[in-house]
């Protein structure tokens, strides 16, 4: 029976971790690029969307109650009852 200090087993594992890790960090998108290669044109593209849409739905929720008051000075002038 041979026994190990488990040194050489702890260097060889951890080697084997890192190579598994490193395999997993790399895994195929669907599109079939991994997910190292996503161009920075692409995440900026996709930033800028992200920011446009953002600043559209804050313009549409801040103008909401002002929408909501037309709307509503609008049944008063065209006599329809709204409350």
């Amino acid at each position: 029976m041979t026994i190990n200090s488990g040194k050489t087993n702890n260097h060889a594992n951890s080697n084997a971790m890192a190579q598994s890790l490193k395999q997993t960090n790399a895994m195929p998108l669907a599109s079939g690029a991994s997910a190292h290669d996503i161009s920075r044109t692409n995440r900026v593209a996709t930033a800028t969307f992200a920011l446009a849409l953002g600043l559209c739905l804050l313009s549409v929720v801040g103008y909401a109650q002002a929408t909501h008051d037309v709307a509503h000075d609008a049944r008063h002038t065209f006599s329809f009852p709204c409350h």
